[in-house]
């Protein structure tokens, strides 16, 4: 295939940006139809919410703070373990109670915050996509570069002015 008006050299490097541009696509496309079968994504924990008063606050400063908190789970008033920190005694606070009730490594309820935002939104998808289109093509562009002959200059591109 011959364009008329560009060297040979040229119409190489363009026929190479372009598989490369086809590759990155099949590549996100692979990862986005994975993606919509559930295999790369968080499911949300879930969970019933109720209100809490916290009890003890931690300091932000500790890597793993936790508050203690008074709620009512399944009708019976417990003590829970709230991953957070800053809260002042007799705070109110709606929190997400895990529906497994699973517990800390110490044996006590862990809730997190109901207000809390896990990050996991379906929304983001076309962005993250979109995103790893680009680095494909970033990450392919820069292996060619880095691969060609030494000595080798880039050809001139005719619709591009300048040196």
């Amino acid at each position: 295939m011959t364009v008329p008006g560009l060297t040979a050299t040229v119409q190489r490097w363009v026929l190479t940006l372009a598989a490369l541009a086809v590759l990155s696509l099949l590549i996100t496309l692979v990862v986005g139809i994975a993606g919509v079968f559930g295999f790369a994504s968080v499911e949300a924990s879930g969970g019933d919410q109720a209100q809490a008063t916290v009890v003890t606050g931690a300091s932000c400063s500790d890597p793993n703070a936790k508050e203690v908190v008074n709620l009512t789970v399944d009708g019976k008033q417990r003590q829970a373990k709230l991953d957070a920190c800053g809260h002042a005694q007799g705070d109110p606070l709606t929190v997400t109670v895990p529906s497994n009730r699973a517990n800390d490594a110490s044996g006590d309820l862990l809730v997190h915050s109901a207000q809390a935002d896990m990050g996991v939104d379906d929304a983001w998808r076309p962005i993250g996509l979109g995103l790893l289109f680009l680095a494909g093509l970033a990450g392919g562009g820069y292996a060619l570069l880095y691969l060609r002959e030494p000595g080798a200059k880039l050809p001139k591109l005719p619709w591009v002015t300048g040196s």
